[in-house]
């Protein structure tokens, strides 16, 4: 099989149609990929090179979506996991944790 040369993203690239259907189709739920393209082509406008510009855009696709997949769904609670609230309670006056912060201040 012959080796395709490296080259520079063409200006207005986009994806096959084929390629676009199929990658809606199984992550389009989760994934624009209308942004996931224009973050593409801002990203490798700089002069990179690539030998298949489809199968780099389609591992650029599943890393958004792997990243939407990690802050969709619920926790144990049925808690949104991109509702969830910080577990982290700053301490108040009275609690046996809480510092004064003007009794820091020398």
């Amino acid at each position: 099989m012959p080796v395709h040369p490296s080259r520079p993203l063409p200006e207005g690239w986009t994806p096959s149609r084929e390629k676009t259907l199929s990658l809606d189709k199984e992550f389009g739920h989760l994934v624009s990929l209308g942004l996931s393209l224009r973050r593409f082509r801002n990203h490798y406008a700089e002069g990179q090179t690539s030998r298949n510009w489809e199968a780099k855009f389609e591992n650029w696709v599943l890393s958004d979506f792997e990243r939407a997949k990690a802050t969709s769904g619920t926790d144990d609670f049925g808690t949104p996991i991109n509702q969830r609230k910080s577990k982290i309670v700053a301490a108040k006056p009275g609690d046996p944790d809480y510092v004064d912060p003007d009794e820091l201040i020398v």
